[in-house]
């Protein structure tokens, strides 16, 4: 007998304009790759996965970049699980930028930085001869609020399932230990 999947897990994915956010999704829920680009105003996917052996809907809301995504994306924040935080390494700018999202997602959800479930991606690692941000520098933000961290690329597929995966696997574990069993819905 299928189970139908009835937890829901909702995540944001964020970062500036041109980092890959859309790809990246897009590769992730229907692995196509995209390759042409049209700007995002706000999209919203979703994928059924399975972590353990319970099924759940992953909702991911694919957020612009630039200045459009604040009105649009902190009407979801509330009740959104986690948060995909994306830039491009060869692009330091939409790195730098990530501190601001930090900011804007813990004010309006009423927590420390910390306290946020996030996974960054330093997307577009196959154009490793075009880096302007070192691995190591993406890791060390990671890591400075406990985050997760993955080079990510949607053209080879490399770490995509990882980074969405990650960020599902914290947000139900996260909600367990915060409500002991509690169902994400």
């Amino acid at each position: 007998m299928n189970q139908t999947p009835t937890r829901q897990i909702k995540i944001i994915v964020q970062g500036s304009g041109a980092v890959g956010k859309s790809v990246l999704t897009v590769r992730y829920v229907c692995d196509k790759f995209l390759t042409e680009y049209d700007p995002t105003v706000s999209d919203v996917y979703s994928k059924e996965i399975s972590i353990g052996d319970e099924p759940y809907v992953l909702n991911i809301i694919d957020c612009a970049g630039g200045e459009e995504w604040y009105a649009l994306a902190l009407g979801e924040v509330k009740e959104t699980n986690g948060f995909l935080f994306v830039y491009d390494i060869t692009r330091r700018e939409t790195f730098d930028d990530l501190e601001y999202y930090c900011d804007a997602y813990s004010r309006e959800k009423e927590v420390d930085k910390k306290d946020l479930l996030v996974v960054v991606c330093g997307n577009k690692c196959d154009l490793a001869d075009q880096r302007q941000v070192d691995s190591s520098e993406g890791k060390a933000f990671a890591q400075k609020y406990d985050y997760l961290f993955f080079e990510t690329s949607a053209k080879t597929r490399e770490n995509v399932d990882n980074a969405f995966m990650a960020i599902a696997s914290l947000c139900v574990s996260e909600r367990k230990t915060r409500s002991g069993n509690c169902i994400i819905c």
